[in-house]
């Protein structure tokens, strides 16, 4: 299942004009920036979001996509290539014998003792040893390569750090995974350098054949982390991302990342692999579906940013949400569109109208206005929408 977010709409169309000036088109960039890694970095939520904004005549190489694929990857390394490389892991055995006037360590090989010594006593007995090697080529190429990754994690870490936010999950995850690997396994004992670069592994571990093998997917999960060009992450910052949409396109996608970590804060999200457009979190007493760019039935008008739908305990209701780049003189239009298409879609449906600013539109039992500050940060867009969830009555009577 995947949710691609360039599918949807945002804003209308990928480039509308943008909203504002030049400074305000910034914060809003940024702010999706952040809450695209807060979405990406949720454990339950990585492997749901994906960006793949793209210029007309480009491929989908822009920072947002770097990083999802990057998230991606960590995800897999801590699920399945970690514990698929405990169990792949083989030592070689040998075996040697050695004399000593009193036998330990080891089993006595009676047969060579009598040929060495036939005296009776022997003067020596014979002590044949079975010695352990983990120090192959090919657990050396899998511990460098693991141990290159514990660099790059934290590499990943002093990113967010550099752009103010917490790591995510995923990467403190990631990071403990690794240092519970090398601190557990024999593999974390053997001799390298933390600049050891696993190249100088390949092609010795590679003539061992069937051994190598084992370790197959470990080297297919590091080949596509060393096609993962992380450049563009440590140049972007944060207003160098979603360069591709409009700062209205990109506010919408903020405000719809942020209500995705609200919802997965409290109740659980239910995979389901045939959807491609919504996302279904289940509470004890109920569940909601959330679809993003919604069209509406004649595809006519404007998508809308995103719908929720509340079924269980207490009466279905079906919030719309719209989130539009707007100065605060320009939202009556906007309030009335919502309006009519919450009476068109009949009773038990809501609208919800996200502005950056505070706005005294009229109220009604259908519409209602909220303001989510344009220069927020991703802590404070998701505890708004927590509190605004909480007001609208959205989640409480199902959880």
């Amino acid at each position: 299942m995947r949710l691609s977010l360039e599918r949807f709409g945002f804003g209308g169309g990928l480039h509308d004009p943008d909203a504002g000036d030049a400074t305000t088109a910034g914060r809003v960039r940024r702010l999706a920036w952040w809450m695209l890694l807060e979405a990406c970095g949720e454990r339950r939520l990585a492997l749901v979001v994906e960006a793949a904004f793209r210029r007309p005549d480009g491929p989908p190489n822009g920072p947002e996509a770097t990083m999802v694929r990057l998230l991606a990857q960590l995800d897999r390394l801590v699920t399945i290539e970690l514990p698929r490389l405990v169990r792949a892991v083989r030592v070689e055995t040998t075996q040697r014998s050695e004399a000593m006037w009193a036998p330990r360590g080891g089993r006595v090989d009676a047969l060579a003792t009598v040929r060495a010594s036939p005296a009776t006593p022997p003067k020596a007995w014979m002590v044949r040893r079975v010695e352990r090697r983990v120090e192959t080529p090919v657990n050396l190429f899998a511990a460098a390569i693991v141990r290159a990754a514990t660099e790059h994690v934290r590499g990943v870490g002093e990113l967010y750090l550099r752009w103010r936010l917490a790591p995510p999950e995923l990467v403190v995850g990631a990071g403990v995974a690794l240092h519970r690997f090398l601190r557990d396994h024999p593999l974390g004992r053997l001799e390298l350098s933390p600049s050891d670069d696993p190249e100088r592994h390949r092609g010795a571990a590679a003539r061992r054949g069937i051994e190598f093998a084992r370790i197959s997917s470990l080297i297919d999960w590091w080949d596509n982390l060393r096609d993962t060009d992380l450049t563009a992450l440590h140049e972007v910052g944060q207003d160098g991302a979603f360069s591709e949409i409009s700062a209205g396109a990109a506010y919408e996608l903020a405000v719809a990342m942020g209500l995705l970590c609200a919802l997965g804060l409290r109740l659980a999200w239910a995979p389901t692999p045939d959807a491609t457009d919504w996302l279904r979190f289940v509470g004890r007493r109920g569940s909601v579906v959330v679809r993003l760019g919604v069209a509406d039935r004649y595809g006519i008008s404007r998508r809308m940013t995103a719908t929720l739908e509340r079924s269980g305990a207490g009466k279905p209701t079906t919030w719309l949400i719209e989130a539009r780049l707007c100065r605060s003189a320009e939202v009556g239009p906007h309030w009335a569109y919502l309006g009519a298409r919450a009476l068109q879609a009949g009773g038990g449906t809501r609208a919800l109208l996200i502005t950056p600013d505070a706005v005294a539109a009229p109220w009604t039992s259908q519409v209602r206005c909220a303001a989510f500050p344009s220069g927020s940060d991703a802590p404070a867009l998701v505890q708004g929408w927590q509190a605004l969830l909480d007001d609208e009555g959205a989640i409480a009577a199902i959880e």
